[in-house]
């Protein structure tokens, strides 16, 4: 028995050093790849630390994270068979991210503060994939180069990004992952393979919108990679091993999704694809050029941060106008000086980069709807993936021709700003509090009167929303009642099953109580509803100022229809009194 665990020990050490070694060993290289690895982690574990010691129990989610939250819960409980719920009546393509975040979530305390926690763990295990590529493919200089650059987009990425398990927001670092993936499959690493289709898996499953840059890329790596083997001479069972081992991990990642097929008629990918399919895209080439460009400019987003979107449409300005790309310039240059030094790894991996800045001008331009900004981060590490070539290319000139002797020295200056960037990103977590803070105390308002106005009988409670504002709180409510051990259902719908799972819809029978969240003009409208008892409100004024001021609007217009108010006076009138009106919002029971 115990040389069988050493010979497990043995193969376990030889795997674990063939990933993280590689082709590229130099003294020192291990030590600096800890450094390295610590620079980018130490945020994420203070980001941890704050939010399970300090934010706790006291949080509860809101918004769409609340009812990611509920279908996480789910795991292990039902089946969860669908991706995130999209606002246009489809869902994303698979559940990869609830089966992700559950194990995690469990085990840090189940709360919401835990599937925040959850999702800095995700993001942290995609940067430290990233490092441990980079000193495998180029060495100490490139291993620093990227970690400067991880700890300047991180920085700018801001510690509320970094734990958000938002879908849009939890996939972007693991999609710069999978692009080293694929690096590190064009020089023929086996080990690349089974894990590029994992992530690329999640990624895909987690936001749509990754397809067309995922699937390109996974096609065109798993070809290098089975052009590299070609050219070697592995033993067939290598060779076919790594095939074996990821086409199960294809099976297994999309298992759920094909489930979900058959038990959602319509639903989950059959739905996503006539969308996709009966919709025209509303965007250009030259706007997808733009999005794509805009990391390439003098001050891009990735290293100054988020610039203000478009008001009213959430489309970022360089939409419409972009700067200039000027680092375009230096990257070409840097290519042509790595071609000529015949710097494979860094040659290949400005041709990924570039292959992914096409696919991503396509991607945009196929774009149905509005290109919102928070669809967009994952061009800053296209940025900085540029910013590494450029870099390797000048410090390939320098050494090969000026200073040989002096590389060590010349590194300094990037540890010294990966140590510095590392520093203000974890004051940054120190200093962040509860997520969603004004909205997360708007929900502690609402959830306690209703908890006590809930009758005590053993029944689940039905709870809708009457608006989309309202489901903001709605899907919180829930998951708050839910934790309480007080069962909930969502009143039936055409796509009550494919948002909140096919568990939860209320089919008829007991109901402990309905219970309905309103807000604005049908918070005015459940208010004057004698079935209705307002039990829990938040809002600008006090229901009875509403409801008076609402009069008089009323008042206003009757007036304009008997012609002795203009509308112009109209108009000014009620712009004033609506403006006045504020925000609303309130929990309703449903009976006595």
């Amino acid at each position: 028995m115990v040389g069988r665990v050493s010979l497990f020990r043995r193969w376990v050490t030889a795997r674990v050093g063939d990933v993280c070694e590689g082709p590229v060993v130099e003294r020192g290289g291990p030590a600096v790849l800890c450094l390295s690895l610590s620079l980018v982690l130490l945020p994420f574990l203070t980001s941890i630390g704050v939010l399970l010691v300090s934010v706790g129990t006291a949080f509860h989610a809101v918004l769409d994270n609340a009812k990611n939250e509920l279908l996480v819960r789910a795991v292990g409980h039902h089946l969860v068979v669908l991706g995130p719920y999209s606002r246009d009546g489809w869902n994303h393509p698979g559940p990869a991210m609830y089966y992700l975040l559950a194990a995690p979530y469990r085990l840090l305390g189940s709360n919401s503060a835990s599937m925040y926690a959850a999702a800095s763990l995700i993001n942290a295990a995609a940067v430290a994939g990233m490092l441990v590529i980079a000193r495998r493919r180029g060495g100490v200089p490139v291993l620093l180069f990227t970690t400067l650059g991880l700890t300047v987009v991180m920085h700018a990425l801001g510690t509320d990004f970094l734990r958000d398990p938002w879908n849009p927001y939890v996939t972007v670092l693991p999609f710069g992952f999978f692009v080293f993936l694929i690096w590190e499959l064009s020089a023929g690493s086996a080990w690349a393979l089974p894990l590029a289709a994992f992530v690329g898996s999640f990624v895909i499953q987690t936001h749509i919108g990754y397809a067309p840059l995922t699937i390109p890329l996974a096609i065109g790596g798993a070809a290098w990679f089975g052009y590299m083997e070609r050219r070697g001479t592995a033993a067939r069972h290598n060779v076919v091993r790594p095939w074996i081992i990821a086409a199960v991990v294809l099976g297994l990642m999309w298992l759920p999704p094909v489930v979900g097929v058959f038990l959602h008629t319509p639903g989950d990918l059959s739905r996503a694809v006539h969308y996709f399919l009966r919709r025209k895209a509303t965007h250009s080439l030259a706007q997808g050029y733009r999005v794509v460009a805009e990391p390439f400019s003098i001050r891009p987003e990735w290293i100054v941060g988020p610039r203000a979107p478009v008001p009213f449409t959430g489309e970022p300005s360089f939409l419409y106008r972009a700067p200039a790309p000027w680092l375009v310039v230096p990257f070409l240059l840097g290519v042509w000086i790595l071609w000529r030094h015949r710097v494979n790894e860094a040659t290949r991996l400005a041709l990924i980069v570039g292959a992914t800045c096409a696919l991503g001008v396509l991607s945009v331009a196929h774009t149905i709807g509005p290109v919102y900004v928070y669809r967009l981060r994952w061009v800053w590490l296209l940025g900085m993936m540029a910013m590494i070539v450029v870099t390797w290319a000048a410090w390939t000139a320098l050494v090969r021709t000026a200073a040989p002797r002096r590389g060590p020295v010349l590194l300094t200056p990037l540890a010294i700003g990966a140590i510095v960037f590392t520093g203000m990103n974890m004051v940054s977590a120190v200093r962040s509090t509860t997520p969603e803070k004004a909205l997360s105390a708007t929900l502690a308002t609402l959830y306690r009167p209703l908890r006590k106005a809930l009758p005590n009988r053993k029944a689940p409670v039905v709870l809708g929303a009457t608006d989309f504002e309202a489901s903001t709180y709605a899907g919180g409510i829930r998951l708050w009642l839910e934790r309480d051990g007080i069962p909930t259902r969502v009143p039936a719908s055409p796509d009550a099953a494919q948002e909140a799972g096919k568990w939860a819809v209320y089919r008829g029978g007991r109901a402990r109580a309905f219970v309905s969240v309103a807000s604005g003009s049908s918070f005015d409208a459940l208010v004057k509803d004698p079935g209705q008892r307002l039990v829990s409100y938040s809002g600008t004024l006090s229901p009875s100022r509403r409801e008076a001021i609402a009069a008089e609007l009323v008042g206003l217009t009757a007036q304009y229809k008997a012609g002795t108010l203009s509308a112009a006076d109209l108009l000014a009138r009620t712009a004033k009194l609506s403006r006045t009106l504020g925000n609303a919002v309130g929990v309703f029971v449903h009976g006595s």
